[in-house]
């Protein structure tokens, strides 16, 4: 999971990152979506309804079929992963505006 900016976020990006060993020509792939903040504890409590979401994305014009179709396949990826190895958060990364990076442990 992942945000930009200061302070609290309103939207967080969850990504999976699939690295590729050194020793081939592939290179790493990352896939991600954005959720508002205030639904990261259903997606790690595998609360987050993803056909609710999936319904409103349906009902605006913003987003084409099959980006929608995308952003459910990958949710449902990325949230059935979570739950089946009970996946937890437990390292926070801030970059400061000096591109100095800051990494802490801790058990949220």
């Amino acid at each position: 999971m992942r945000w930009y900016g200061t302070g609290e976020p309103s939207l967080v990006y969850v990504e999976r990152k699939s690295h590729k060993d050194d020793g081939t020509s592939e290179s790493s792939k990352k896939a991600r979506f954005t959720v508002e903040e205030s639904s990261i504890k259903d997606i790690m409590t595998d609360q987050f309804d993803i056909a609710k979401i999936k319904k409103e994305m349906e009902n605006t014009d913003a987003l084409s079929v099959s980006q929608v179709d995308e952003w459910e396949t990958l949710a449902k990826k990325v949230t059935q992963v979570i739950g089946s190895k009970q996946l937890v958060p437990t390292l926070r990364t801030q970059v400061s505006l000096n591109n100095t990076r800051i990494a802490c442990k801790f058990s949220f």
